[in-house]
């Protein structure tokens, strides 16, 4: 007991991190910047049973590719002491999210070799060609959009534009057409800003049941009489890899479908608002990108650098090892923050300033080892396209930063509840989408 003690008390502790508080919300960069100054890359917060926090760039990329010793499944701890000597006991919902969140997600909670089935089945549809065939569908929807407030000279770039435009494409990618994406994308926003005990949880979930729901039901229709022609979408691939011998359950489809569909939706709709923000508070910058759109695709790094939308995600240290110079144990928690490694200045120079054109940009806003996110290459496409649209359409757009406000939450992923702006009222290009306006 006392030398557990002597450990305890030699850990770098930062008593007051706690990444659900409002209080992080608010000042969570000044945050990295006092643990970096004080403890290093690696600290340690006593919080929610105690958990290690990796802030460097160099110590994040090395936990997450070793998933054999930082575990993104999760983990029942043993009960006893004899029990340690075999292997852990693997159960739901205790993998990557901190406090534990009542279902376990496919693929993000798992590791190889079930990682890697998983992975394979879904890896078709998000190689850079088949996402370059929905650039056009994608640009159809922002119009229809934006088509929606045009005239009157104001929007929330939160409800109107980035929560409508990734919640209609999310849909349409996994194979259903979007039905009052409004509902959907508030209840599957917030989900991502919940405390796990949160009454709100029973309302959110009803709502995504019934997403659910109307995926198993075009599960069903579409293994039936499959569709032929169009883009390809998330369900179509799916039964193509159990067809070429995959093993995947309906329910397991319907469950990676509701995958993308989520993750989808509140990332990038925060890095586009974070992204927007930039922009209305840069002259500079906004002039730069209206007179060189082009140089949008080449900026997006920067931007999602700054804006990181998922702030962290947690691991299950396997081994004893040694992190960072911490002295880690078996059974021990460690949240990779992705946001605090994007502002390394070991890594950046002058991480809180946006640069263009920075030479080498190796953020990990979309993660790192085997669990980067998988639709990058979405995600970068309808960002470009939002904002090139946004600033071709509404050029002088000013957002009120006073009445802009984000989440009190954020643990999980950064947000914006409501970004209100005005802008010289414009003309409708006659873009029409099923759940966007008038069908």
């Amino acid at each position: 007991m006392i030398k557990e003690q002597e450990q305890a008390e030699q850990k770098p502790a930062v008593p007051y991190f706690d990444h659900n508080s409002p209080e992080y919300a608010r000042d969570r960069f000044q945050w990295y910047r006092n643990i970096r100054a004080e403890h290093g890359p690696v600290a340690w917060s006593p919080l929610y049973g105690g958990f290690w926090i990796v802030l460097g760039r160099k110590e994040l990329v090395e936990a997450a590719k070793d998933w054999e010793t930082f575990s993104s499944e999760g983990v029942i701890e043993p009960e006893t002491a004899e029990a340690t000597a075999g292997c852990p006991v693997h159960g739901k919902g205790n993998g990557l999210f901190l406090p534990p969140r009542p279902r376990q997600v496919p693929l993000l909670e798992e590791d190889p070799p079930a990682w890697g089935i998983t992975r394979r089945a879904l890896n078709p549809m998000f190689l850079p060609g088949p996402v370059s065939q929905w650039r056009e569908r994608i640009q159809t929807i922002v119009d229809a959009a934006i088509d929606q407030v045009i005239e009157t000279g104001t929007v929330d770039f939160t409800a109107d534009i980035a929560e409508v435009v990734s919640t209609v494409f999310s849909l349409e990618l996994v194979g259903i057409e979007a039905k009052d994406p409004r509902k959907l994308a508030k209840a599957m926003n917030t989900s991502s800003h919940l405390a796990a005990d949160d009454p709100l949880w029973a309302e959110v979930n009803a709502v995504v049941g019934q997403e659910a729901a109307r995926i198993a039901e075009a599960l069903g229709r579409q293994a039936a009489s499959p569709t032929q022609g169009g883009n390809v979408t998330v369900i179509q691939t799916l039964l193509a890899a159990r067809a070429a011998g995959t093993d995947l359950s309906d329910e397991k489809i319907t469950e990676l479908a509701m995958l993308v569909l989520g993750a989808g939706f509140d990332t990038t709709a925060s890095v586009v608002g974070t992204s927007l923000m930039m922009v209305s508070e840069n002259s500079e910058l906004r002039r730069s990108l209206i007179d060189k759109p082009e140089s949008i695709s080449d900026t997006f790094e920067e931007f999602l650098r700054l804006s990181a939308p998922t702030s962290g995600l947690t691991r299950t240290v396997m081994r004893d090892t040694v992190l960072g110079g911490q002295a880690m144990r078996r059974g021990d928690r460690a949240m990779l923050l992705y946001a605090a490694a994007n502002r390394d200045p070991n890594e950046f120079p002058e991480p809180d300033e946006f640069r263009v054109g920075r030479r080498t940009n190796r953020h990990v806003a979309f993660g790192s080892g085997l669990h980067r996110c998988l639709g990058a290459h979405y995600a970068q496409l309808e960002f470009e396209i939002i904002l090139t649209t946004v600033l071709r359409r509404m050029p002088d757009f000013r957002i009120d930063a006073e009445r802009a406000y984000k989440y009190d939450n954020i643990g999980l992923v950064d947000g914006w509840v409501t970004l209100p702006a005005t802008f010289t009222p414009g003309p409708k290009v006659g873009a029409v989408v099923p759940g966007i306006g008038p069908a």
